[in-house]
């Protein structure tokens, strides 16, 4: 009697229908096999690109907020002739501000502000404009009513001559100091520089 209940319970556990397996459900686990799974993972051929290995690019770094610098020798409200042009001074004003404030957040629009070395041999009246002082003097392309934006289109022949010092503090303003040196440019068709307003020393 008791072996036919056994043999009983046994059939009838068998007979109950079992949950499908772990491994074989739709919990992603090899479902990308499972016709029916309708959240199937991609084999690892099929899936995107993690963002470590995409196309995707950093971000271009941005120009710093500009504010106008207070510019000793310079007098914005005057204009230098360089060769047959006319550059005002107002332009030479906003090229220098823009160089002092890429200089201050240490940052650069195609390689520019720069050191000058001056191999014109230029005489710049003020004397941190000549060395003395340990100041570099730094360049950057002055732009017709607007400011230098980084394109190699814009890049005129004119250029800015400053030295300013990064670690300088602002007025009450906001408006960091910087000292005019001259503005030269590049005669039509050649890779040196003639003054604006600034001349040449005698050999």
């Amino acid at each position: 009697m008791k072996i036919a209940v056994a043999l009983s319970i046994i059939s009838l556990a068998l007979a109950v229908p079992r949950p499908p397996s772990p491994a074989l459900s739709e919990t992603g686990l090899n479902n990308h096999n499972n016709p029916n799974s309708s959240n199937k993972a991609q084999p690892a051929s099929q899936r995107p690109p993690s963002p470590a290995l995409s196309d995707i690019q950093p971000a271009t770094q941005q120009p710093p907020t500009l504010i106008p610098a207070n510019i000793q020798g310079l007098d914005s409200s005057f204009s230098v002739k360089c060769g047959q042009f006319t550059v005002p001074g107002a332009d030479i004003h906003r090229a220098i501000s823009l160089g002092v404030s890429l200089d201050r957040h240490g940052q650069q629009l195609a390689k520019f502000p720069h050191d000058y070395a001056n191999l014109e041999n230029f005489n710049f009246l003020h004397a941190q404009c000549r060395g003395n002082g340990g100041l570099h003097r730094r360049e950057i392309p002055i732009v017709k009513g607007g400011y230098f934006n980084g394109n190699w289109e814009d890049l005129n022949q004119f250029r800015a001559i400053f030295v300013h010092n990064i670690w300088s503090m602002a007025d009450a303003q906001g408006k960091p100091s910087a000292i005019y040196c001259g503005t030269i440019y590049h005669p039509r068709g050649t890779n040196t520089f003639n003054g604006c307003d600034v001349r040449k020393l005698k050999a």
